[in-house]
């Protein structure tokens, strides 16, 4: 594992990753990398060569590097120009709510897709009230600030939306230790929380959507917060439900586009707002971490994963982990004491029927 305080993040590295990131941090030149692929594994340069590329790039993204070159170190964070914002909207949640203002329009884009369900009506929005800025600096990166708290800096578009994310979880939950932001989709049941993380496109988003039509308290489609006391925090930002899945969802969740309907400009993945009365507006206990795929005919299976293998799998899903010693240990003696296991399934009905059973431990 590697530890980037910056983004207070861990990366788990396999073998030749390992072998690549070692290298650089003896010395090693990006442009020799390659050739170390080949003498220690055996494997032709160009498979090499764009395997480096391509970890180099993973790396950089997630702030493990620096100039792309080494291990980084944390670099001053800019405070935000004083420049008008281009997208000002007002979101609330619990009873806290919050401007965003946002200068760069292919940030404001997908943000207020997101960020929809959340918006206060305009004749209840107050005119005071905190702000969450986030400007683009000279350098091309973010600096993202919520009132006059800590700036947090981002190097792009991704990175950027997922701190402002951040920083309305911390306003919205205030005073909450956070042990871990999971990225994750997740209902609550009547067991508690049922914590869905998977790589996009397994189906974790399809499985949430139908969850929540059947009953289950919406909780998150995309990130949930684990605080210090062991609880999962609701996070209703609107479901992004892909194209794949429109067809698996149809009759089930209303207004989806048609998934043959193929036309330019169409869209390829679809924001639903979740009714407000079918969203949870408390934190719960966890029932399980399910690692969802889903299987077209496939019977149902499940399989039962040990607590690192569950760890692995939260923080290869891009999760934001608390690098404190108290916090990792209080994380993992969560995913110890909870159910954790893959799903395969290719019904809906029997996954929904499946976890609608799970109970908290």
């Amino acid at each position: 594992m590697v530890a980037v305080p910056s983004r207070n993040q861990l990366l788990i590295l396999n073998q030749s990753a390992r072998c690549l990131f070692e290298a650089l941090s003896a010395g090693a030149a990006p442009e020799d990398l390659a050739a170390i692929l080949v003498g220690r594994y055996g494997i032709d340069e160009g498979h090499a060569a764009r395997d480096v590329a391509a970890t180099l790039a993973q790396w950089a993204s997630a702030g493990a590097l620096e100039g792309g070159r080494r291990p980084a170190a944390v670099p001053p964070a800019p405070a935000p120009p004083d420049r008008p914002a281009r997208f000002s909207e007002v979101y609330a949640f619990g009873g806290h709510p919050v401007r965003v203002e946002v200068d760069d329009p292919v940030l404001a884009a997908p943000l207020g897709r997101l960020l929809g369900p959340l918006q206060a009506p305009d004749h209840a929005a107050p005119v005071e009230v905190p702000a969450v800025r986030a400007v683009q600096v000279p350098d091309g990166s973010f600096a993202i600030r919520l009132g006059r708290g800590e700036i947090r800096r981002a190097p792009d578009h991704d990175l950027a939306l997922g701190e402002i994310i951040n920083a309305l979880i911390d306003h919205f939950h205030p005073g909450v230790r956070w042990l871990a932001i999971i990225h994750a989709s997740a209902v609550l049941a009547a067991g508690g929380a049922v914590v869905m993380a998977a790589p996009s496109g397994s189906g974790k988003s399809t499985l949430c959507a139908a969850l929540t039509q059947s009953g289950h308290r919406y909780m998150s489609d995309d990130v949930v917060p684990l605080a210090a006391d062991g609880l999962a925090y609701p996070m209703p930002l609107a479901q992004s439900l892909k194209r794949g899945s429109w067809h698996v969802l149809a009759g089930r969740v209303p207004g989806l586009p048609d998934p043959d309907d193929r036309a330019p400009g169409r869209e390829t993945e679809h924001y639903r707002a979740v009714d407000p009365a079918m969203i949870a507006g408390r934190p719960a206990e966890i029932a399980a971490f399910v690692v969802p795929r889903y299987a077209p005919g496939a019977a149902l299976q499940h399989r039962e994963l040990d607590p690192f293998s569950t760890f692995t799998h939260l923080i290869r899903a891009r999760s934001w982990a608390s690098l404190q010693r108290d916090d990792l240990e209080r994380l993992l003696g969560v995913i110890h004491k909870t159910s954790r296991f893959e799903l395969v399934y290719g019904s809906l009905d029997e996954a929904i029927a499946f976890l609608g059973r799970l109970r908290a431990g």
